[in-house]
């Protein structure tokens, strides 16, 4: 009762204090009615490569990958997964689904943890045609434990697929290379 005789001179309002202090609830974006064609485009299995700065020697690495992109039950977002050959008898494993929604502009990454990156999504979203396509995804991340912001562009076309990773710490400096992938479709269209 002390307590909120207290509160109540002070003009303190502690569930009101809860709430302020609670963080925002994630954005969650429904994937798009009418896809990009962009996502159907990544359809089918690719081989190419993985390209990437290593945190310990700031060099680069290349790796010998394969992508298989398959159509999520929804229907209008994609599950990229992907193999690494990370040398004798190690083989590496991952990938996302990713769902872009035209109206809004968004496009949405989800990681095998299921915690989904939010991106703004700069470029043509109504392209379509067998020519290649471009988007750039540009959004906030983290690596290395650290913020960054993130700039991925994709550039799609019926049988190549490049995905340019680049960071920099939040708000400041230029884009540095992260990472790159680089595929070819195994079955030409």
């Amino acid at each position: 009762m002390e307590a909120q005789i207290e509160d109540v001179r002070l003009g303190r309002d502690r569930v009101l204090d809860v709430a302020r202090a609670a963080p925002e609830p994630e954005p969650k974006i429904e994937p798009a009615q009418n896809p990009p064609a962009l996502l159907s485009d990544l359809t089918g299995k690719w081989t190419g490569t993985l390209e990437y700065r290593d945190y310990q020697t700031d060099g680069r690495v290349t790796l010998p990958t394969l992508m298989h992109g398959t159509r999520a039950p929804d229907g209008a977002s994609i599950n990229l997964r992907f193999t690494y050959d990370d040398g004798p008898g190690k083989t590496v494993y991952g990938g996302f689904r990713l769902a872009i929604d035209t109206q809004e502009a968004i496009a949405s990454k989800a990681d095998d943890d299921g915690q989904p990156d939010l991106y703004r999504v700069i470029g043509d979203l109504k392209a379509a045609g067998p020519g290649p396509k471009t988007l750039v995804l540009w959004g906030r991340g983290t690596e290395n434990g650290q913020a960054v912001d993130v700039r991925e562009t994709l550039t799609v076309s019926a049988n190549t697929y490049d995905l340019l990773r680049e960071t920099r710490p939040k708000g400041q400096g230029v884009f540095q290379f992260r990472h790159a992938y680089h595929f070819t479709r195994e079955e030409k269209r």
